[in-house]
């Protein structure tokens, strides 16, 4: 009796490897899909591979790219966004937990104000008057900043339709910023800052309320 027992759970054993095997294999790992908002701000093409797949767990690891042309926010952009995300569902229907890094470079066009008692060739204004010059400046910048995720994703385990919505607050990592004077005239030619933790993308909180929603498809392969 207790030989029998001892084979009917290996056995068993055997059987729910093989079914997790079959449903590891069957499963279609890559997605390719467009997403409005999200970790770039903007829009972004990314590329999703399935990692560790068990039969209600799930991991994946996501890496995109934006370009964004010239807009009311600035002349240009790129970024190239990652996260590493746990899915938990066993039907097409799942729930997303995430974390994701976002470098992000910026070229635009800014004003300064700054007042002075020189005008902009340097001579000194009549009765020492200070006056206020509005100061053209191109500004490098780049961003580094966290993107914690939430949010419901629909993939099936065969070829077809990927939906994906996401909170994706904005958490301050990393600011750099170069401001090159346009043309001569008053003010530094040069400005450089850097800041810890305490500017996102376009101001100076910490932390910015965001969400982003995908379309897109998994492949056969």
């Amino acid at each position: 009796m207790k030989s029998i027992l001892i084979h009917f759970s290996i056995t068993l054993s055997l059987f729910s490897i093989s079914q997790t095997k079959t449903i590891s294999n069957n499963l279609k790992r890559n997605s390719l899909y467009f997403e409005i908002g999200g970790q770039s701000i903007f829009y972004s093409v990314n590329y999703d591979k399935l990692i560790h797949v068990r039969e209600k767990i799930q991991t994946s690891f996501t890496v995109g790219a934006s370009i964004v042309p010239k807009n009311t926010f600035c002349d240009f952009g790129i970024s190239t966004p990652v996260s590493y995300n746990l899915i938990l569902g066993k039907s097409t229907h799942k729930f997303v937990i995430g974390i994701g890094l976002t470098p992000f470079y910026i070229k635009r066009y800014i004003v300064d104000e700054i007042s002075s008692m020189f005008d902009y060739q340097g001579f000194m204004n009549y009765g020492g008057q200070i006056s206020t010059y509005k100061i053209n400046y191109l500004a490098k910048e780049f961003y580094f900043y966290l993107t914690p995720k939430l949010g419901y994703r629909y993939q099936k385990q065969e070829e077809g339709l990927f939906i994906k919505a996401d909170l994706t607050p904005l958490l301050a990592g990393y600011f750099f910023q170069e401001k090159i004077r346009d043309g001569y005239g008053i003010g530094s030619s040069r400005i450089i800052t850097s800041t810890y933790f305490n500017n996102v993308l376009f101001n100076s909180k910490s932390v910015q309320f965001w969400a982003g929603v995908s379309l897109g498809w998994t492949f056969k392969r």
